[in-house]
């Protein structure tokens, strides 16, 4: 039995104790092993939802399409709940980002209004499903921006328009929830299938990435530099 096999059956012996559906894919870039535990199975990307969307952009970025200096102003309707520091600290109006500062909040921190500005200025949930269709990768999936994912998965329906969008009136919103009603949701929100990605698909995006398939060498330098930033982080 290889070291991979070995690997995959201690994988499966702890999944058993598990509360959920866990799924693993990994792939030795070197040597092409590679394991598989309901890799091809779909899954909510959580955080990994960001990678896709940083390659539209830098794709972009590599077209000349947009500028990594070019500053954007980041209004009261930009502003993402859940994760991040933007809302929590830059909620008072007059603040503008580099594209670069954008992509790089979003990559380390998993900033969730950098995301949506990211996907924005990236050229949209079509735009992005658009390229993961041309690398025969639809099993990764972009439907929703942070802001629509959060209220699906809290079981908020009535959201402003973008234009009238309120991180306030969202958490007003959010308050005329029941731990319930989240947890219908919840259970609606794990059975969709927008926005989820399967393991073994998200394992070959990162690997176009790193050979360098995808993005010129700066951009694919920044990205990795920004993955890098991430695992330094939690080290500390």
């Amino acid at each position: 039995m290889s070291t991979f096999e070995k690997i995959e059956k201690e994988i499966e012996r702890i999944a058993a104790f598990s509360n959920g559906t866990v799924g693993v894919s990994a792939l030795h870039l070197e040597s092409g092993d590679s394991l598989a535990f309901n890799a091809i199975d779909p899954f909510p990307m959580a955080s990994t939802y960001k990678v896709p969307i940083a390659v539209q952009l830098l794709k972009r970025i590599d077209a000349e399409e947009i500028k990594l200096d070019a500053m954007i102003d980041i209004g009261q309707s930009d502003l993402s709940p859940g994760g991040g520091i933007i809302s929590a600290h830059f909620y008072q109006p007059g603040v503008a980002l580099s594209v670069l500062n954008l992509l790089e909040t979003m990559l380390t921190i998993s900033d969730n209004t950098a995301s949506d500005k990211s996907l924005e200025l990236a050229g949209g949930q079509e735009t992005v499903s658009e390229l993961l269709k041309k690398l025969g990768l639809e099993a990764i999936r972009i439907d929703r921006d942070t802001k629509f994912l959060i209220a699906d998965l809290l079981g908020i329906s009535d959201l402003s328009p973008q234009d009238e969008w309120s991180l306030p009136r969202f958490k007003e919103h959010e308050k005329a929830t029941t731990p319930e009603s989240k947890k219908a949701s919840a259970a609606i929100f794990l059975a969709d299938r927008r926005d989820t990605s399967t393991p073994q698909a998200m394992v070959s995006l990162l690997e176009r990435i790193y050979r360098k398939e995808l993005l010129k060498e700066e951009s694919t330098k920044l990205f990795w530099t920004s993955c890098a930033a991430v695992r330094a982080a939690k080290q500390d």
